[in-house]
């Protein structure tokens, strides 16, 4: 799949110890790798692993943890946090009052923090 692709683009030649896990950072890091680019790279694979995840059904017994999660967990560490929006949006027009509530929280935040519906953020 093409996540497994970008994860061996990601992670090529990483030592790993006898579990099949890697040692340290560091290792990568030393092994030619820029700080900036490393994070960079961690925040887009971290990005499509939670959008795909995000594409898949999900439940309404399980959306409003999700909804709940996102926002303390995962909104932060993206680096575009509006490509949360629909999945917002989907639950506030669901037609369950409980998920239209708890997305607001989320939808506040993307709005007043990320600039959501600001056309400057657009350009």
């Amino acid at each position: 799949a093409d996540w497994q692709e970008a994860l061996d683009d990601f992670l090529p030649g990483v030592a790993e110890d006898e579990n099949g896990e890697v040692d340290d950072i560091e290792q990568m890091l030393l092994e030619g790798r820029a700080k900036g680019s490393f994070l960079r790279n961690y925040r887009r694979l971290f990005q499509d692993a939670w959008l795909q995840l995000l594409g898949l059904p999900v439940s309404v017994k399980q959306c409003p943890q999700v909804l709940q999660f996102l926002p303390i967990h995962v909104m932060e560490h993206l680096g575009q946090p509006l490509m949360l929006a629909d999945f917002y949006l989907r639950a506030f027009d669901s037609g369950f009052t409980e998920l239209s509530v708890q997305s607001l929280s989320g939808l506040l935040l993307l709005l007043t923090k990320y600039g959501m519906g600001d056309p400057e953020m657009l350009l």
